[in-house]
C-alpha cells in the first residue's frame, strides 16, 4: 500500500474510533447539554434552559448531571485541607432547621458561581437543580470505597455523599462527584473526565463502592460486613461487566509463595492480564484457563510484594485486595495497625467531605 493510502486508512480509522468513543461516552441529552453555556448567572438560569429543552424526568436528571459534570470540578485544595466543622447553637428544631437551610444555600450558591466542590456541593446543587426543574430528589451520605485501606475496615466511615432522584416513580441512583473525574496518584491530582458510568447506576453495582450511613435503600437492607470485606473495585470492572469468582472475599488470608487462584467470569482468556505489588511493579499473568467464559489463573504470593495486589486488564486496574499473612492471624499482637483508617462522623451541612 502506498504511504498516501496508508496515511488516510489511518486518518479514517481514527475517526471512526474517535467518533465510536464518543458515541459511547455522550447521549442524545448530551449532545444539547454539551452547547449550553459554561456559566449561568444563577441555577435557576440554568434549570429554565434544561425546562426548555427536555420534557421528561429522564432527560432533566441527565441534563442536570452532565452540565455539572462537565462545568463543575472538583476542589482538591479543600479535599486536602478540609474547613473546620463548624458548630452552630439554636433553641428550637425551627431554628435549628432555619440555620442549616441556610448554611446549604450558602453552598449552593458558592458551588455554583465558582463551580469548584467537593461531594457536599456536588450533591446539594444537584439536589437544589432536580427540586427547580420540578424532580423530586435526596442527598445520601454514607461511606464510598475509594483506597486500599478501606478493605476490611472494622467499621464504615461517612467520607462522601451522593443523590437518588425519582424517575418515571423509581428512585436511582447518580454520583455527579464521580461522574466529573477522579482523583489520581501519588501528588492527587484531579483528572477531569466525564464518567456517565454514575447516572442512574444499577443499585448492585452502585453499592459495591458506595455504603448508605442509614444501611438502608428502598426499605432492604445491605450488608455491611460484605461491603467492608469485598475487594475495592475499579470503573474498568464495572464498565466490561467483569465478575470475580474467586476469591469470595477483598481480604486474602496467606502465606509467603503460597499459590492464590482467581475466578473471573467475562474476561478473555486474549486480554493482557497482570499485577502490581506495593512497589507497583507489573507482573504479566501467563498461566490462564478458560472454563466456560470464566477464567481461572493463580498468582504465587511473596511476602515481600506487601499487603495489596491489584489486577489490571490491559493496563487498566479493576480490583485491588488485602493480602493477610495467616502467621499474624494465629498471632493478633503482630498485626500491623493501619493509621490511616480513622472513623470520623461528619455532618454534611456543617462540614467538608474527603472522597475519591
Amino acid at each position: 500500500m502506498k504511504p498516501k493510502n496508508i496515511f488516510y486508512t489511518f486518518l479514517f480509522l481514527n475517526l471512526l474510533f474517535s467518533t465510536w468513543a464518543y458515541s459511547q461516552k455522550y447521549n442524545s441529552v448530551d449532545s444539547i447539554v454539551l452547547k449550553y453555556p459554561k456559566h449561568f448567572e444563577t441555577p435557576k438560569q440554568l434549570a429554565d434552559q434544561i425546562q426548555k429543552d427536555f420534557a421528561s424526568e429522564y432527560d432533566k436528571s441527565r441534563a442536570i448531571f452532565t452540565w455539572m459534570a462537565l462545568n463543575i470540578s472538583y476542589d482538591v485544595k479543600t479535599f486536602l485541607n478540609p474547613k473546620p466543622i463548624k458548630s452552630i447553637t439554636f433553641k428550637t428544631q425551627l431554628e435549628k432547621d432555619l440555620k442549616l437551610q441556610e448554611i446549604k444555600n450558602r453552598t449552593i450558591k458558592e458551588v455554583f458561581k465558582k463551580q469548584l466542590a467537593i461531594c457536599s456541593g456536588y450533591s446539594l446543587l444537584f439536589n437544589h437543580l432536580a427540586t427547580l426543574v420540578g424532580l423530586k430528589s435526596d442527598v445520601i451520605v454514607g461511606m464510598a470505597k475509594i483506597t486500599s485501606n478501606d478493605i476490611g475496615r472494622k467499621k464504615p466511615i461517612i467520607n462522601h455523599s451522593w443523590n437518588s432522584v425519582m424517575i418515571d416513580g423509581i428512585w436511582r441512583l447518580i454520583d455527579v462527584t464521580w461522574g466529573a473525574g477522579y482523583i489520581a496518584n501519588k501528588q492527587n491530582l484531579w483528572f477531569k473526565e466525564f464518567n456517565p458510568l454514575y447516572f442512574d447506576t444499577a443499585p448492585q453495582i452502585f453499592f459495591t463502592k458506595h455504603l448508605p450511613s442509614s444501611g438502608v435503600w428502598l426499605n432492604q437492607s445491605i450488608d455491611e460486613s460484605v461491603f467492608l470485606k469485598a475487594p475495592l473495585l475499579f470503573d474498568e470492572y464495572i464498565d466490561e461487566n467483569y465478575e470475580i469468582l474467586e476469591p469470595t472475599t477483598g481480604i486474602i488470608e496467606a502465606i509467603d509463595k503460597q499459590k492464590i487462584i482467581f475466578k473471573i467470569k467475562n474476561l478473555s482468556r486474549y486480554e493482557n492480564l497482570s499485577y502490581t505489588n506495593k512497589y507497583d511493579v507489573s507482573t504479566q499473568i501467563n498461566s490462564i484457563t478458560d472454563e466456560n467464559n470464566i477464567l481461572v489463573f493463580d498468582i504465587i504470593y511473596h511476602k515481600k510484594d506487601g499487603r495489596n495486589m491489584t489486577l489490571y486488564v490491559n493496563g487498566r486496574a479493576i480490583a485491588t485486595f488485602k493480602i493477610i499473612l495467616k502467621s499474624e492471624i494465629k498471632n493478633p499482637k503482630s498485626k500491623i495497625k493501619n493509621p490511616l483508617s480513622i472513623s470520623f462522623l461528619i455532618t454534611l451541612t456543617i462540614s467538608s467531605f474527603k472522597m475519591g
